[in-house]
């Protein structure tokens, strides 16, 4: 999994300016991350969703890195970075659409990621507790009343 995955790292490390520069080259590299990283938890040997499972987990929180950064520079919540990155007037509508189309393949992407995962891991939670018989059936026992 690792070609999608360094190529991704290697547009992230640029400075943010620079980024802008390949933005598109950047939301593809995520695109192509992520679908490897879905096809590799469906069909990889458990050492390739090992791994697959690391590069997420990395690329998560450089990602989460990377927005901290961006919202502190910035004086901005990621809510209203968000809400900024939306206005049609910030970005060339271009680049608006491929935004909208990429939030949702990777939207799609993670829900699958998810569904996948939570299937592929045993249940932690204990097995279903049995009815308990109500003593064995057939003589009774006497007792002795003192």
């Amino acid at each position: 999994m690792s070609d999608p995955y360094k190529r991704l790292k290697e547009l992230l490390s640029l400075p943010l300016d620079e980024r802008g520069k390949h933005f598109q080259e950047l939301i593809v590299a995520a695109l192509a991350f992520f679908e490897k990283a879905k096809y590799m938890m469906t069909h990889g040997s458990p050492e390739e969703k090992a791994r697959a499972i690391e590069e997420m987990k990395k690329i998560q929180l450089e990602i989460t890195q990377e927005l901290k950064r961006i919202t502190e520079q910035s004086g901005m919540t990621e809510e209203q970075l968000g809400r900024y990155l939306e206005n049609p007037n910030v970005l060339p509508e271009k680049d608006q659409q491929l935004i909208q189309e990429s939030k949702k393949q990777i939207q799609q992407l993670a829900q699958d990621l998810k569904n996948t995962l939570s299937s592929s891991i045993p249940s932690t939670s204990p097995p279903p507790e049995k009815e308990k018989k109500a003593g064995p059936k057939g003589k009774k026992q006497k007792w002795i009343k003192s």
